[in-house]
């Protein structure tokens, strides 16, 4: 494929529905790759990144809430699987989660999540493998903020997880643009 300039390649992603967050430009992608990196590997580079947050203080901006790279790895202990609801809740931008808490306990090797949605209280219990984290809980999620109009799509790499709720006319604009093949996290 050829060199795509980077902002060309924020315009189509954008008519995807793929978009950096306000406070966020060019500028803050180049933090983490040069632009030739970015232009050499058009929109799979810039997918992933924009998945992410800014490689720079203060490290909490999420450079965009359309699209998450989620890494597996990454259960340090008690309120883990809430930041992971948070960032699914962001994603949909549709219900919202209430009454949120966790429990995680790595030695005990087991764990829980509750939270009420659209009223209904959840509570779903998971095994603690490590710092792995538990994919049916992230398929417990999905179907409680998945819309009619609106599913959770990912695509594996390794250990990470690239994921978005968005319908399915974006996604095929996103397969054209990437080649990647995206599969509904809960199928239907």
């Amino acid at each position: 494929m050829a060199n795509i300039a980077l902002e060309k390649q924020l315009e189509a992603l954008a008519g995807c529905g793929f978009r950096l967050n306000p406070e966020i430009g060019v500028a803050e992608l180049l933090i983490s790759y040069d632009r030739a990196s970015y232009e050499g590997s058009p929109y799979r580079l810039l997918i992933f990144r924009m998945g992410g947050v800014v490689e720079e203080e203060p490290f909490d901006r999420v450079i965009s809430n359309d699209v998450w790279v989620f890494d597996m790895e990454c259960i340090g202990g008690p309120g883990a699987y809430v930041t992971i609801a948070r960032r699914l809740e962001a994603l949909a931008a549709g219900p919202s989660l209430k009454k949120l808490r966790d429990h995680v306990d790595l030695l005990g090797r087991e764990g829980w999540l509750e939270y009420t949605v659209a009223g209904q209280p959840r509570h779903h219990k998971f095994e603690v493998d490590d710092d792995w984290a538990d994919l049916m809980v992230l398929s417990y999620l999905a179907d409680d903020l998945e819309t009619k109009d609106r599913h959770f799509f990912s695509y594996q790499t390794g250990q990470q997880l690239l994921l978005m709720c968005k319908s399915e006319a974006e996604v095929a604009g996103l397969r054209e643009l990437t080649g990647y093949e995206l599969d509904r996290l809960i199928p239907s």
